[in-house]
């Protein structure tokens, strides 16, 4: 079903557009905390998922460096 909105331009993304959702490389940093392990517990992965989204809130200039697209920063440098 395709449905027009008067003043709104629908825009398709291609299949695999990381550039365009920054989140899936926040993500992908999270998830390598926890590849390739087998945890005793839920609780215990859970743990060591908490501790790296910490961690990665914690280092600013990380998180700048991991998700900071040029078109994020130019948009960002534009807000009063």
């Amino acid at each position: 079903m395709h449905r027009e909105i008067a003043g709104l331009i629908v825009l398709f993304l291609p299949p695999y557009s990381p550039q365009l959702n920054p989140c899936e490389r926040f993500f992908e940093e999270v998830h390598k905390a926890t590849a390739d392990t087998i945890f005793p517990s839920l609780v215990e992965q859970e743990n060591v998922i908490e501790a790296r989204v910490r961690a990665l809130a914690d280092d600013t200039d990380a998180m700048k460096r991991l998700l900071g697209y040029e078109w994020i920063l130019t948009q960002c440098g534009m807000v009063n």
